[in-house]
């Protein structure tokens, strides 16, 4: 017979119990096997959606950045779960010649069915949105946004030619000053023509080099201002900029004392610049 140490304490002495010869040996690793996992989380999810308050899951739904009306709820699914809606939603119209109490039960295995599908990826929503579905005719008003909807398509441009054909003419004047907002060394500068700009520590330019500035935050006139989002595209703003000097910060001077401890410490330090001058500012109209 085999027998299995139980540290048991029972009056300061220890007790040997045997094994039972149907009893096995698990080592900490060994978990059991489940085979009804799909039920508990369905269980588990209906039985959350059954008591959560309406409050708690419009707060949930803001906290996602979902809105509690029925186009955001559908515009926050997926391809394949407007079709299991569509399927669900025709499914439900078949039903409503049966009598009362079937219409009722299929209408429960419905729900059921959808809300196993979407209870993965969007849990909030799908709550709420079985609970505006109860009922035929908000199904009705759901399936008719859903299947009316288009994607946006521009009918008329004529805004928009006339906003660009008014900047045009603004950059295109003679002793027009356009400006810009470059991101550069992780600093912002707003540059205009033949401005000068100072980068600190060591840049790997060399005099005379051309460069043209790729992070562009603005550009705008004297009557117009272009803002990007957060960046311009580089082909509709060019800005142009020539190395001019590269040398060393005048020395600054850092000094401490410590009264009645003896510590004087002086400190000279000087700091790398690089020196750059904007030659030009360009628009292009083209790629507006």
């Amino acid at each position: 017979m085999r027998w299995d140490l139980e540290y048991l304490c029972i009056n300061r002495d220890w007790v040997c119990t045997p094994l039972s010869s149907c009893s096995q040996i698990l080592d900490s690793d060994d978990d059991d096997v489940d085979d009804n996992y799909l039920e508990k989380v369905k269980d588990g999810c209906i039985s959350e959606y059954q008591s959560a308050e309406e409050r708690e899951l419009d707060r949930q739904l803001t906290l996602l950045g979902i809105g509690t009306d029925n186009g955001s709820l559908l515009s926050s699914l997926t391809d394949q779960e407007k079709k299991t809606f569509t399927l669900f939603y025709d499914k439900l119209l078949a039903q409503e010649a049966v009598s009362v109490p079937n219409y009722s039960k299929s209408f429960k295995e419905l729900c059921l069915t959808v809300e196993l599908i979407m209870v993965i990826t969007l849990l909030g929503s799908c709550k709420l949105f079985l609970r505006q579905t109860s009922t035929v005719e908000s199904c009705k008003l759901l399936f008719k946004q859903a299947s009316g909807a288009v994607k946006a398509e521009i009918v008329d441009t004529h805004k928009v030619e006339k906003v660009v054909d008014a900047v045009e003419q603004e950059w295109k004047q003679k002793n027009v000053r356009l400006f810009a907002v470059v991101y550069i060394d992780k600093r912002q500068f707003r540059v205009s023509e033949n401005d000068l700009i100072v980068l600190y520590d060591n840049v790997p330019l060399d005099v005379g080099d051309k460069i043209k500035l790729e992070k562009v935050l603005a550009v705008g006139g004297k009557n117009f201002t272009l803002f990007g989002r957060p960046l311009i595209h580089s082909p509709t703003v060019t800005v142009n900029a020539t190395v001019v000097e590269k040398t060393t910060s005048y020395p600054q001077l850092r000094y401490l004392m410590i009264n009645h401890a003896k510590v004087r410490t002086l400190h000279w330090m000087s700091r790398e610049t690089t020196i750059l001058r904007i030659n030009d500012i360009k628009i292009d109209r083209e790629n507006m």
